[in-house]
């Protein structure tokens, strides 16, 4: 069994409805959101990009810190167009303790960050090594482009 597909699914869902674009729509009237929607849908839809981080000292204001620190440094990424990042802070993580949403432009900006020389710098360097060596699947990561 994959326990963490269900931790994804979970995330995903949390996200979509605290997604700000979906909020700002839903407090328009439904024909003006169908119609703003499509206008949006005509375009290449956005890219979302999930991680799931297993650290060795979870909950720790160092390691938190770092995390943070490390997520605003890959804002400068060209294509980037959000990101959030934090600790989990209920029991249905599954030993997943942080997590990292990003949204992408499209999926050639999501494939560009993932060999970008920042992103791939601050993988090694920054996150690794808080990552817990002991943990099965220490990072699990979903893409999806967003079909609403």
């Amino acid at each position: 069994k994959r326990p963490w597909v269900a931790v994804l699914l979970t995330v995903c869902t949390a996200l979509y409805l605290l997604n700000p674009i979906r909020t700002q729509h839903s407090t328009n009237s439904s024909e003006k959101s169908m119609s703003e929607s499509k206008k949006v849908n005509e375009k290449e839809p956005f890219v979302v990009h999930i991680v799931l981080f297993k650290t060795k000292k979870p909950n720790d204001p160092k390691t938190l810190e770092t995390l943070k620190k490390a997520c605003e440094k890959l804002r400068q990424i060209k294509g980037v167009l959000e990101i959030r990042c934090g600790p989990n802070y209920t029991l249905r993580g599954k030993g997943y303790n942080f997590g990292l949403y990003m949204r992408f432009e499209s999926k050639k900006a999501e494939a560009e960050y993932q060999v970008h020389p920042v992103h791939k710098s601050i993988v090694k360097d920054e996150i690794k090594p808080l990552l817990d060596p002991d943990a099965q699947d220490p990072v699990i990561a979903l893409d999806f482009s967003d079909i609403l």
